[in-house]
């Protein structure tokens, strides 16, 4: 029998909420650029830009449990103060969760900001480990993201 969980995860930066949303506001331009080591390419197969309804093809690197993963993006906020995004899984990780959705958010500070990822799954069954390698993977691209923007 398959089991739902979700997980919820933030992270304090030094970059400003403003710095952090010019990376993560798109992924399909910077990861491969910035993380290269966790993102090989990201390749848009339906829509043109990121975007609510875009499609992605996303090659990832070492430390993430599936080689490919096909995404879409379900929303996109750039309300003020916060700004994310959402996106579902639609295929490349079928032998481990029946499904896979998560947000993330960036939260301005006064110094700083915090990034948040949520993620709600099913299963495909019980002995089937939490995400908690996506999390971490996550986590670390976060810092990664955070440190680019320090030194560069």
């Amino acid at each position: 029998m398959a089991s739902r969980g979700s997980i919820v995860v933030e992270v304090d930066a030094k970059s400003s909420g403003e710095e952090m949303w010019k990376i993560l506001g798109d992924p399909i331009t910077n990861f491969p650029k910035i993380l290269p080591d966790s993102y090989k390419s990201i390749q848009v197969i339906q829509g043109s830009s990121f975007a609510p309804g875009t499609v992605a093809l996303v090659t990832y690197g070492e430390g993430f449990p599936t080689k490919t993963a096909t995404e879409k993006i379900v929303s996109v906020s750039e309300d003020e103060p916060n700004k994310g995004y959402s996106y579902t899984v639609i295929g490349g990780m079928e032998e481990l969760y029946k499904a896979f959705d998560g947000t993330f958010t960036v939260i301005p500070k006064v110094q700083g900001c915090t990034v948040k990822f949520s993620c709600q799954y099913i299963k495909t069954n019980k002995d089937i480990p939490n995400p908690t390698l996506i999390v971490d993977f996550k986590i670390k691209n976060f810092v990664d993201i955070d440190a680019y923007l320090q030194n560069n």
